[in-house]
């Protein structure tokens, strides 16, 4: 008996249960928060986050295997960012997460700082 193919969107969505994990686990869905407004690098989630290199790339390859996360290249470095949401409720959880997770609030002064640190290196490449 012939079988319909199921349609490519469902064939590339990743697994719920991958997603429910990562979003479920506190520094995981702390990653979400940073990179729901800003792209940042490695070295950058790891001043805000103070963690080792190891972790922050396991976790960063958990959340794109679970398609909540994408990268691109920039020169030596990778910048990191939230995927699209694509009509998921991952945006809903992320606005209560944040009022939830305490580390929260520190960790977003520490982006915003990390940010600013960017801003003026960029700006002493473009001085004469």
């Amino acid at each position: 008996m012939y079988q319909n193919p199921a349609p490519p969107s469902i064939v590339n969505m990743p697994s719920i249960v991958k997603t429910l994990r990562v979003v479920a686990d506190p520094t995981g869905l702390a990653f979400l928060l940073l990179l729901r407004g800003e792209e940042l690098s490695v070295a950058e989630l790891q001043e805000i986050l103070i963690m080792g290199q190891s972790t922050i790339s396991t976790h960063l390859s958990q959340l794109k295997q679970a398609s909540l996360v994408e990268d691109r290249r920039t020169g030596k470095n990778s910048l990191y960012r939230l995927s699209p949401a694509n009509g998921t409720p991952i945006d809903q959880i992320l606005s209560r997460a944040k009022n939830e997770l305490p580390e929260s609030g520190p960790d977003q002064a520490s982006m915003r700082r990390v940010l600013r640190k960017r801003q003026d290196k960029c700006a002493a490449f473009s001085t004469p």
